[in-house]
Parts: structure tokens; sequence; C-alpha cells
């Protein structure tokens, strides 16, 4: 009996761990799931605020918009969009060479500025379609 007993508690441990792994592989399926997810959102996002700012500053170019001197924090797509998010993709902008502009430091803060469409910023509006 005694050596059923051991076996058994050797089973339940090989099952115990078994299950552990199971569920370990799990939660990483879901993890790198979620990343995914993330990475996709962070993707979409970062698409979503450079086509607005593009297309606010071709408006601009046109004599189209309706926000001429409003700076692109208070644009009212990216209003609820996090600050970081925007001076990251207006810096993407200006690196890229699709915008003119620069950014200004203020002690610690930093504010990107765009005065225009570069002839490349023009041309990928114009190519994509966007609504205009």
């Amino acid at each position: 009996m005694n050596h059923s007993k051991i076996s058994l508690q050797a089973d339940n441990v090989n099952v115990t761990k078994s299950a552990s792994f199971i569920f370990l592989l799990h939660n990483y399926k879901i993890l790198i799931e979620e990343k995914d997810y993330q990475n996709y959102m962070q993707k979409y996002t970062d698409e979503k605020i450079r086509k607005t700012i593009l297309l606010e500053y071709y408006k601009r170019s046109k004599g189209k918009s309706k926000n001429t001197q409003m700076h692109m924090y208070n644009f009212p797509e990216l209003k609820e969009l996090n600050n970081k998010d925007i001076f990251d993709n207006a810096k993407y902008l200006i690196d890229e060479n699709l915008v003119r502009g620069g950014i200004d430091e203020e002690g610690e803060n930093l504010f990107p500025w765009i005065t225009r469409l570069t002839n490349s910023g023009i041309k990928l509006v114009e190519d994509n379609q966007y609504d205009r």
C-alpha cells in the first residue's frame, strides 16, 4: 500500500506539472495575442494621428481648413489622444521630411510645430486619396 501511495503522489505531481505547463502556455499565448493587439493598436493610432496631421495641413495649404490657427494638440480628431503619442508622430513627420517644422523647448517641455507639408507630404496625401 505504501508503494501505491507514493506512486499516486508522483502521478499527482506530474499531473500538476502538466496542468501548470498548459496553464503557462495558455497564459503565454494570451500575452502574445495581447502584445500583438497592442502593437496593432499602436500602429493604428500612429497612422490615424499622422493622417490627421497631414490632412489638416493639406487642407490649410488649399485654404479649406476650418482650424487654420489651431495647434495639432487641439485638433478635434486628436483631442482625446495622449499628448506623447501626438508629439512622437509629429516628430516622425518632421524627421521623415513630410512636413516643415521643428521642436521648441521650454524648460523640460518639448513642443512640435509644423508650418506646412513638403512635396513628399503632399504627394503622400494625394496618393492615399485621404478625404480632402
